[in-house]
Order: structure tokens, then sequence, then C-alpha cells
């Protein structure tokens, strides 16, 4: 697999229920409530929340797109992994709402727990929605050693 280097490459932060479905290839977009700015061909590394608590894949981005709410659902629902019930939970009180289109995505070889992240990053806390993960970073000598 082929990867851009990029300086909008992020660290995002996914249920695991979510990465499983992304590692399928069942859900093939992410959806956020905020911008994440990210360049088509980027980098998407992949923080499995609790109970996992590790990196345990990297995705590339196609695209971001944006519109109201119900706009979004009915462009990329079918391709989210997430009933339309949750999807408006999740955007409850929000106007506008971020698809994230992915592809490519790929387990890591071995996946990188919190504490070897805080190794490298002192008192590191996984990000809410996600964290830059901009060229010099020193997560991405140990995320592309776990690249399979």
């Amino acid at each position: 697999m082929s990867f851009q280097q990029s300086d909008s490459e992020a660290l995002i932060s996914i249920r695991p229920e979510y990465v499983q479905a992304m590692i399928e290839g069942r859900k093939t977009v992410e959806f956020r409530r905020r911008n994440l700015k990210l360049a088509p061909n980027s980098r998407l590394w992949i923080y499995s929340t609790l109970p996992t608590a590790a990196v345990t894949a990297v995705a590339v981005v196609t695209g971001v797109d944006s519109g109201a709410v119900n706009a979004i659902w009915r462009r990329y629902g079918k391709r989210g992994s997430i009933c339309k019930a949750d999807f408006d939970r999740y955007f409850l009180g929000v106007d506008q709402a971020f698809a994230i289109e992915i592809k490519c995505v790929s387990v890591l070889s071995n996946g990188i727990d919190l504490s070897s992240l805080r190794t490298v990053v002192d008192g590191f806390q996984p990000p809410q929605t996600y964290v830059r993960v901009p060229q010099g970073h020193p997560f991405l000598p140990l995320f592309e050693g776990a690249v399979a």
C-alpha cells in the first residue's frame, strides 16, 4: 500500500466496533461533528478506544465532505456502518456534519498500546476527536514501523 506523506495526517479515536467495521470494509466513511481538514491521500491513524486502547490500523483518506446533517446521512449513511438513530444521537444539537471517506484500511502488524505511545510522548492522552501528526512528529516512526 502506498501513502502520501502529508502534514495533514491525523490520529483519530474510534470505538472498536467501528474500527472492526472499517477493517472488514463495511465502513468506508467516518462521521464527525468537526472538520478534520484532511487532504486526499493522507494517512488517518486509527486509535481504537477502550477496551482496546491502541493504535490498530491506518487508512487512506479519499476526501472530506460536509453539509447539513440530513444531507450527509442521505449521501453516506449506508457506508457509515451506523444506524440512523445512533447517527442522529451523535449529531444532536449541530447543524453541520462531516464525512471522512476512507479506503485501503490496513491493520498494523503490532498494535501500539497506550503505554507505548506514552514512552514516545510523555503524558500522552488519546484524542477526544483527533490530533494532527505532522512530518517529524515522534509518533510517525513508531506508526510506520508497525505498518505491515
